[in-house]
């Protein structure tokens, strides 16, 4: 039998990006012995919360879940100080899972959609599983990878259907100017364009950078975000969006049932009760990307690209090395990065760290410097 005669041609021709995280790789050391630099994920992992949360959820386990996480749909409403509904979200097995979702139920042959590129690149694949047809626009290296609104409208035709973008973006980490963004949603509104946007690391910028206490005010918008990456618990897979109740009626018709277990469901709920958790993570990013600023502005040719997250893009063309060249010798430090040369509109000089606590963070310092002066860049 030959299996590839029950897959169309288009189906085959699928595939997933590579992404940061690869610790499980054979290749690489045992994941204890690597410092993981390449994942976006909060340093601050709150052991005691992930316990005691576990424990308490226990006995849920011999049961289904709640196929549409009542309880924790709540717990958002009161986190956004009532400004939504229930009926505004949707609880997903991750963000990943609602760029899919989202895809699987408004993207049909060969609607148009627009990518802001370099970013995510699984919106390419959603869009592709569904035979969307993907249009790319690119951001700029010399505007700081940021998106310009009118450039965006101009791009926006007849054809339009859907608009991606991720604010902040990945992988460069600059928020949009809110009031660029706002103008985009609404002249997408009158095109009758959607907007799909990614807020998953808005966390990192305060809510007060967030549309979703302002969903009520677009008809047109989705906002898709995550506990992976401010609350650092990408193993359990949960994510939330929010869009006016047409929006999420429509896309709860294409979930799966029970996507979240009840573990992630009860964390998640903990989660957002942790205000010492959020004020003590915005601290730490904010003072150790000063201080990894700092430190890489000492090393000649580094270009860097600012952030308002816990990450930063770094052009290494003018340093001798290239991505992939000194990812592989920073491995045999035992540090990770991120190799960004497979994001669309890069090329194999970008790279992206994360942010993390001060030990951590002067153990990568010390280890790039050296093999800066080892070769002679500094």
């Amino acid at each position: 039998m030959n299996i590839n005669n029950f897959i169309n041609k288009d189906k085959k021709l699928l595939n997933h990006g590579h992404h940061g995280g690869e610790i499980y790789n054979s290749s690489l050391k045992s994941s204890h012995q690597v410092l993981d630099f390449s994942t976006n994920i909060n340093p601050l992992f709150t052991h005691d919360l992930i316990k005691q949360s576990y424990m308490d959820s226990i006995y849920e386990i011999s049961k289904y879940p709640d196929t549409y996480s009542t309880d924790l749909r709540r717990e958002l409403v009161n986190y956004f100080q009532n400004k939504i509904t229930i009926k505004n979200l949707i609880v997903s097995a991750g963000s990943m899972d609602l760029i899919s979702i989202f895809c699987d139920t408004f993207v049909n042959l060969n609607d148009e959609v627009i990518i802001y590129q370099p970013t995510f690149s699984e919106y390419t694949w959603a869009v592709q599983k569904n035979k969307g047809k993907i249009i790319n626009v690119y951001r700029k290296p010399e505007d700081n990878f940021q998106i310009n609104s009118d450039s965006v409208i101009e791009e926006m035709t007849s054809k339009s259907k859907i608009i991606f973008i991720c604010n902040p973006n990945n992988p460069n980490g600059l928020l949009e100017n809110p009031r660029d963004l706002i103008k985009i949603i609404k002249i997408a509104s009158e095109k009758d364009i959607l907007i799909f946007l990614d807020e998953a690391f808005i966390d990192f910028c305060g809510e007060s950078n967030s549309l979703v206490s302002n969903i009520s005010s677009y008809n047109n918008l989705f906002i898709s975000r995550t506990f992976t990456k401010f609350f650092g618990i990408p193993g359990l897979r949960i994510g939330f969006g929010v869009s006016s109740p047409e929006i999420i009626d429509l896309m709860n018709r294409f979930q799966n049932l029970w996507p979240v277990n009840s573990i992630a469901q009860n964390i998640a709920i903990k989660m957002l009760r942790s205000s010492a958790l959020i004020k003590e993570t915005l601290k730490l990013i904010s003072e150790e990307y000063r201080f990894l600023l700092n430190e890489l502005n000492q090393i000649p040719g580094l270009k860097i690209y600012p952030s308002q997250t816990n990450y930063i893009l770094l052009n290494l063309e003018s340093t001798g090395f290239s991505a992939p060249e000194l990812k592989i010798k920073l491995l045999k430090e035992g540090i990770l990065i991120r190799d960004c040369s497979n994001f669309e509109g890069l090329d194999n000089y970008f790279i992206r760290i994360n942010i993390k606590t001060r030990d951590l963070n002067k153990k990568f310092i010390a280890s790039l410097k050296e093999i800066m002066r080892s070769e002679n860049k500094i």
